[in-house]
């Protein structure tokens, strides 16, 4: 996915990169996810482990390519 920067489309960056990384967690286990964005602050609002983080150039703008495994449960010891 290609989500809004905040750049050119205002958006409430925190709330919908939250709301990325919750709909990626409950719905789609099992599979990877792939963003890339040039907000990089963004990315620790989706609160998911990017692996790995590519440094990428999206036009001019510096960017990250990240991919995230998506699994059912924790990965935390003990849960």
């Amino acid at each position: 996915m290609n989500p809004p920067y905040d750049e050119r489309i205002s958006i409430r960056t925190e709330e919908f990169y939250s709301d990325i990384g919750n709909t990626l967690k409950r719905n789609y286990a099992n599979t990877d996810a792939w963003m890339i964005t040039a907000n990089l602050e963004a990315l620790k609002y989706v609160g998911l482990k990017p692996l790995p983080k590519i440094k990428v150039f999206n036009g001019n703008l510096e960017a990250r390519l990240v991919r995230y495994e998506m699994y059912a449960g924790s990965r935390k010891k003990g849960l």
